[in-house]
């Protein structure tokens, strides 16, 4: 398990850096981030590369199954919530909030962009 928490080419661990040196594309998830940002944004496409907007699109679907897996999670746990919680409403407002909290990270990279792009923010 520790062996593919480390290989996860998506956190700063050994994965990421193998794969920065393969690529041979230093400041990679950096420069992924500025570049999705800027498409998502509407700004010009001023000398995008591809391998940086499959890591970006690749990032965010790993999110996204994150946060839906997590989401699958507290399903699974619904009923043995709901058997401690004094009402079954409580248990869908924590399980609402946890799903919130999840999706977070995914709101920010594509909500802020589309924000600027729609305020027309250069």
């Amino acid at each position: 398990m520790g062996a593919c928490f480390n290989l996860n080419p998506f956190l700063d661990r050994d994965g990421y850096h193998i794969l920065v040196d393969v690529l041979h594309e230093p400041g990679l998830r950096r420069r992924a981030r500025e570049q999705f940002s800027r498409r998502l944004a509407g700004r010009p496409a001023t000398g995008d590369s591809p391998v940086l907007a499959r890591y970006s699109l690749f990032g965010l679907a790993w999110s996204v199954l994150a946060a839906l897996f997590a989401i699958a999670m507290t399903l699974h746990y619904r009923a043995l919530l709901e058997h401690f919680a004094p009402a079954e409403w409580i248990v869908w407002v924590v399980m609402a909030t946890v799903w919130i909290i999840v999706f977070v990270p995914v709101l920010v990279v594509v909500g802020r962009p589309l924000v600027e792009r729609m305020r027309g923010d250069d």
